[in-house]
């Protein structure tokens, strides 16, 4: 295999005391390995022991690595660019050779070792695991999502549980890290790169792992025991390739009881058509009974995180705060379903532990009613599909929304989907309201007013600051127009409605008076 000059002068620092030049390649380019003789035919991207000082017609190729000893050593004045010169010029030539052979023996058994585990299938857990002896730093891979593929960490690093992850312990850092734009500026970037993360304060080397040219993983190397330095950037690299492989070969392994709970839920949410008797079926032996009550929430997720592909990791840490819950992506935002009863949960313990993490990762929260059974899921993702879209409108800077708090609103909206409110409303509130604009009466409001406190006629007086007598000649003018008697329930709820159907009208036309 072929290793690079700086790599090869750091690996010799550990055997003998030595000086490096000012420019040793960082390219993997060097493999072959030569003494230098007075018939020595300087060769390109070979690796020399120089053991005699070197003639001045000498033309060596810049892409030459030169390792003084023994006389040629004692006599350099300065060590050249891309050369070694050991401190002990009593070292013989022939031991640094063997110590170079050592060195490329080594890191040529770690790629054999790479190789035959990819070859017999091993998961990605196995290559970390065999190259921490090679870095002898943290290593990992994750998802784009945040969700760790596969890690090696020692027990006593003590940022095991608080980098990355999808966890209530590393959301905060995972909110702040979306929201760096050192993050995105490096997301798409080929071959190794450092990327000092001012967030956690823990240094990387990382390589991005593509899928159809976009980034799909990120291999990271974590400063702790040893100091990170790009003399591992090509190794990393080489790494990264054998786990490119890996995941298209899919060796990530997840627990095939969550997968079957999120393809019921899947099912669910994705054919109308689903058999219902044998989903059922599929939840009791999940231990999702028909008799418990069960909750659906709707995340409407950030440009951040479509941007970042996050879903999986939401999804993931929702699970891990809510005891009893399945979130899975859908469509163009979250749905997460709650088994109340198995977790004794309400909706104000659901909101309490959800609230902090949605306001601060820039979410939206639709929320369905509590039901049991499982015949409603489906229904209930509606509720909450509506609870948002409703409520976004109604209340846009509002983080949650319960299906209960516009429900009334989403009555009104459907009743005027075809027809307009004014062709819904009362025929002869529609004259009362013409009266009014006419003679500038108030026959609208005192109506109203009347409606709003059930009938009670000193109530109304009172609140519109009019004497009960005036109030009394207002009230039989109305019922002449409206020609009735205000005994029919039917009908007082019409004219409740067909004031909303005003005031939505009312409401649809003001953004247009205000571009004029």
């Amino acid at each position: 295999m072929k290793l690079s000059a700086s790599l090869l002068a750091e690996e010799l620092q550990k055997y003998y005391s030595l000086h490096a030049g000012s420019f040793l390649s960082l390219q993997p380019d060097l493999e072959h390995l030569l003494f230098q003789t007075d018939q020595t035919v300087w060769e390109e991207y070979t690796i020399y022991i120089v053991t005699k000082p070197l003639s001045a017609e000498a033309e060596i190729p810049s892409t030459c690595m030169l390792i003084f000893t023994e006389e040629a050593s004692a006599h350099l004045a300065e060590c050249p660019e891309n050369a070694c010169s050991l401190s002990d010029s009593s070292i013989p030539g022939i031991e640094v050779f063997n110590t170079l052979m050592h060195i490329f023996a080594h890191y040529s058994q770690w790629m054999r070792h790479l190789t035959e585990l990819r070859l017999s299938d091993s998961s990605i857990q196995s290559l970390l695991e065999a190259s921490y002896p090679i870095f002898h730093n943290p290593i990992m891979v994750m998802g784009m999502d945040f969700t760790i593929i596969a890690k090696v960490f020692p027990d006593s690093t003590p940022f095991q549980d608080t980098v990355y992850g999808s966890t209530e312990s590393t959301y905060l850092y995972i909110t702040a890290v979306k929201q760096d734009p050192l993050f995105h500026e490096v997301r798409e970037k080929n071959g190794y790169f450092q990327y000092s993360d001012h967030v956690s304060g823990v240094n990387t080397l990382c390589v991005n792992i593509k899928k159809f040219d976009v980034t799909s993983y990120r291999l990271i190397l974590m400063d702790y025991e040893q100091p990170l330095n790009e003399n591992q950037g090509f190794l990393l690299e080489y790494l990264a390739e054998l786990i490119e492989h890996a995941l298209l070969h899919n060796t990530i392994r997840q627990s095939s009881r969550d997968t079957s709970l999120h393809s019921v839920f899947l099912h669910i949410l994705s054919d109308r058509t689903a058999d219902f008797v044998t989903i059922s079926q599929k939840l009791d032996s999940l231990g999702w009974y028909s008799r418990n009550e069960f909750f659906c929430i709707v995340l409407q997720i950030s440009y951040l995180d479509q941007q970042n592909l996050t879903s999986n990791a939401i999804c993931t840490y929702v699970q891990s705060i809510l005891e009893s819950s399945c979130a899975l992506p859908y469509k163009d935002g979250i749905v997460i379903y709650i088994n109340m009863t198995r977790g004794r949960l309400t909706i104000d313990t659901v909101t309490e532990k959800l609230n902090y993490f949605i306001k601060n990762s820039y979410l939206k929260a639709g929320y369905s009613r509590v039901m049991s059974g499982h015949m409603n899921l489906r229904r209930q993702y509606i509720q909450a599909t509506l609870a948002l879209e409703v409520g976004g409108r109604k209340h846009p800077f509002q983080w949650i929304h319960q299906f209960n708090d516009i429900a009334f609103y989403y009555i009104l909206e459907q009743s005027t989907h075809k027809l307009p409110g004014y062709m819904l409303s009362h025929e002869k509130l529609l004259k009362l309201q013409a009266i009014d604009e006419a003679s500038k009466t108030e026959y609208m409001k005192t109506l109203r007013v009347y409606l709003d406190n059930h009938l009670n006629a000193v109530q109304s007086a009172r609140i519109l600051y009019i004497h009960r007598s005036t109030f009394l000649y207002r009230l039989e003018k109305i019922k002449s127009v409206l020609e009735t008697n205000f005994e029919d329930p039917d009908e007082l709820l019409y004219l409740m409605l067909s004031f909303r159907f005003i005031d939505m009208e009312t409401e649809e036309l003001e953004p247009e008076e205000d571009a004029e």
